[in-house]
This record gives structure tokens, C-alpha cells and sequence, in this order.
């Protein structure tokens, strides 16, 4: 059986229950078992934290992007209503 590369535990194969092979670890990637996976992708969110997709959220920016869309679609509603 591979081992994990982080602390040495063995792991089991994707399809082979824990009650089949009992003392290993479930499989994460790179070679790590799920308990290393898990801990270094945890680590790696708190480092990104106040960062989400590429950009820091700004409160006000976030209101002013939905007064804009209210109001546009307020607009739309109207322009709608009076064509038809």
C-alpha cells in the first residue's frame, strides 16, 4: 500500500472501504492522505481570506452595485409596462 508523503500513514485504495482495510487513510491528491489534504487546503483559504475570487468585497462598493441594478431594473419594469 502507498504511504502518505506528509505523515507517513498508509492509504487505501479509492474504492476499498475503511472496514476492508482498517488502520489506513482515505486517499486526498498529490500523495497526501485526506486529513493532510484537508489541513494544507484550510491552511491555504485562511492566507486568502479576506480575498474571494480575485478581489477584496467592499461593502459599499457591493450597495452601490445593487442601487444600480434596482435601479435599472426598476427602468426596465416601467419601459415595459408602458409599451405595452
Amino acid at each position: 500500500m502507498k504511504q502518505c508523503v506528509q505523515c507517513g500513514h498508509q492509504l487505501r485504495p479509492a474504492k476499498v472501504p475503511l472496514t476492508k482495510a482498517p488502520g489506513t487513510r482515505q486517499h486526498g491528491a498529490n500523495g497526501s492522505c485526506k486529513s493532510c489534504y484537508d489541513r494544507d487546503r484550510r491552511a491555504a483559504g485562511a492566507a486568502r481570506e479576506p480575498e474571494m475570487f480575485g478581489y477584496v468585497f467592499d461593502e459599499r462598493q457591493a450597495a452601490s452595485a445593487l442601487e444600480a441594478w434596482l435601479s435599472d431594473r426598476r427602468r426596465r419594469i416601467a419601459t415595459q409596462g408602458a409599451a405595452a
